[in-house]
């Protein structure tokens, strides 16, 4: 039931571009993107998945490094514009600023043109 729906989400462009499933914790949210990650991957519209994960130390930034970093390996005009950003700014290679690789991130998607839409996954924020 959640799948269908989420599939018929991220298929209709007059949707929010953002969509946000919560629940108290043992509810099987994890499991449903799992499935959901599943899915979008088997049709090619996968474009990332992260998972916050309690026993790890608790650095933010990597969802967002770890979602550039998948995003140019999909996408080769993707990862010239993450090139280019880079090497005008190369502080941006190390960078732990949550809010710098998040405006990064935007920005490019923003310049970002896909035939039909592509899906990011992230898991357990509440972890974060």
């Amino acid at each position: 039931m959640f799948l269908n729906k989420i599939q018929m989400w991220a298929s209709d462009s007059t949707e929010d571009n953002v969509l946000v499933l919560f629940g108290p914790a043992g509810t099987g949210k994890s499991s449903i993107l799992n499935e959901c990650a599943r899915a979008f991957k088997s049709k090619g519209r996968l474009a990332s998945s992260f998972v916050f994960a309690r026993a790890t130390p608790r650095e933010p930034y990597r969802v967002f490094t770890t979602l550039l970093r998948d995003l140019a390996d999909r996408n080769p005009s993707f990862k010239k514009a993450l090139v280019d950003a880079i090497r005008s700014d190369s502080s941006l290679r190390e960078s732990h600023d949550c809010a710098a690789l998040f405006e990064l991130l935007v920005q490019l998607l923003s310049d970002l043109h896909t035939i039909g839409s592509i899906v990011l996954v992230i898991d357990a924020l509440d972890e974060c």
